[in-house]
């Protein structure tokens, strides 16, 4: 069965499930979802991935009824939903197609959410111990700070002390001629002049 979800936010934000095996042949559901049981013609996966259509999720959401923040959607509107209905053969690879690509996605994902605590980890260790191998770091002798601990080989000054904190210009457009030099705004490269 799929699990729809009828109340906002969560159906906008796509909510559901595929519900494959249940002990005993039934379970309860909270009242908060449509469970909708497929009948032969039509597979869950095929139904789910139409339901994860950005364009089916915006029309459900705005048939909804009920004050803002508890609205939710009449089985009516659920009911009468349009899907196009392809053989099952043609249902069951559009399924496996997108179920390939979202298993990519996760996996991708994964890796990314990966690389970002290696990342930390990694920052973690250098601003500790310093550009040595983790498994060298307990040879590091440390020493407390007010930021932490860092090898004792540092000391820590106040980020005035090793940078110069200025305030860049001014230089409205109208006042720019056509040049080499960059212009360097918060958001990247914002144009050029002729004089530094």
């Amino acid at each position: 069965d799929v699990l729809l979800a009828k109340i906002t936010p969560c159906l906008e934000n796509g909510k559901q499930g595929i519900v494959s095996s249940v002990p005993q042949g039934w379970a309860y559901a909270t009242t908060e979802v449509y469970p909708l049981h497929p009948r032969p013609m039509v597979t869950s996966e095929y139904v789910a991935f139409y339901l994860k259509l950005p364009g089916v999720r915006r029309s459900l959401a705005e048939k909804m009824e009920g004050t803002t923040g508890r609205q939710r959607l009449p089985k009516t509107v659920v009911e009468s939903l349009l899907v196009p209905l392809p053989p099952l053969p043609e249902q069951l690879a559009i399924a496996h197609v997108l179920s390939t690509v979202q298993r990519a996605r996760e996996a991708t994902d994964g890796v990314i959410a990966a690389t970002r605590e290696l990342k930390q980890s990694l920052m973690r260790h250098l601003f500790t111990y310093g550009p040595v191998p983790v498994e060298e770091a307990d040879q590091v002798v440390l020493r407390e700070t007010e930021i932490g601990p860092v090898t004792e080989k540092w000391h820590t000054c106040a980020l005035g002390e090793a940078c110069v904190l200025q305030r860049g210009y001014d230089l409205p457009k109208a006042e720019r001629s056509p040049g080499t030099i960059p212009i360097v705004s918060s958001s990247g490269i914002s144009g050029s002049h002729s004089v530094a």
